[in-house]
């Protein structure tokens, strides 16, 4: 089961450490999850204490503020921590591939507005993490559509339906500017 994570512990937790750390000891966490299969509600700091001692994310969880967290909710808090660590790492700037200037936006960009910048940022950000930035070497040209249906797998889930049209002729070497664009879009509002 797996359930959105309470805003004061997740917030708590997110601030202990840096979030590409954190998405790293979420990740391990998540993987012992998969092989032990432990009660949703177990506490989150009762797990690593038990099966992850040697895990920085044990003393994290020890600070007043982040208790309340589950088992439940380990994927939503490494979703939550992924995105940090993506805001991150953009600031830090995209290597030179995915950053190349476009002449013109493309046209599905122009489907960007309100909260469908915030999604389709969200999304944007979500594979920059997974895939862009794990010292993986994917070709620039292709279609940054190709990852959108992984890049919805998270909690709570959503229909890649819901996208379609938002990525169109979008392209991987973009990414940079695509991302800043979904910035100012979901910022202004419009």
């Amino acid at each position: 089961a797996q359930a959105p994570s309470p805003e004061g512990p997740r917030q708590a937790l997110l601030q202990s450490a840096p979030a590409r750390e954190l998405v790293a000891s979420l990740e391990a966490a998540i993987a012992a999850l998969r092989r032990l299969a432990p009660s949703p509600t177990l506490l989150l700091a009762e797990f690593c204490s038990r099966w992850l001692p040697a895990s920085s994310l044990q003393g994290q969880l020890l600070h007043r503020e982040a208790r309340g967290l589950n088992v439940q909710h380990l994927v939503h808090l490494f979703e939550v921590a992924e995105l940090q660590a993506a805001e991150e790492a953009i600031k830090l700037g995209l290597p030179a591939a995915y950053a190349v200037k476009w002449q013109q936006p493309v046209a599905c960009t122009a489907a960007w507005h309100g909260q469908r910048a915030v999604g389709v940022l969200t999304i944007l950000l979500r594979i920059t993490l997974r895939w862009l930035l794990r010292g993986r070497s994917l070709d620039p040209e292709v279609m940054v559509s190709a990852f959108v249906p992984l890049a919805l797998q998270h909690v709570p889930p959503e229909e890649p339906e819901s996208w379609e049209g938002c990525f169109e002729g979008l392209r991987l070497k973009h990414m940079a500017v695509a991302i800043m664009l979904a910035q100012e879009c979901s910022k202004a509002g419009y």
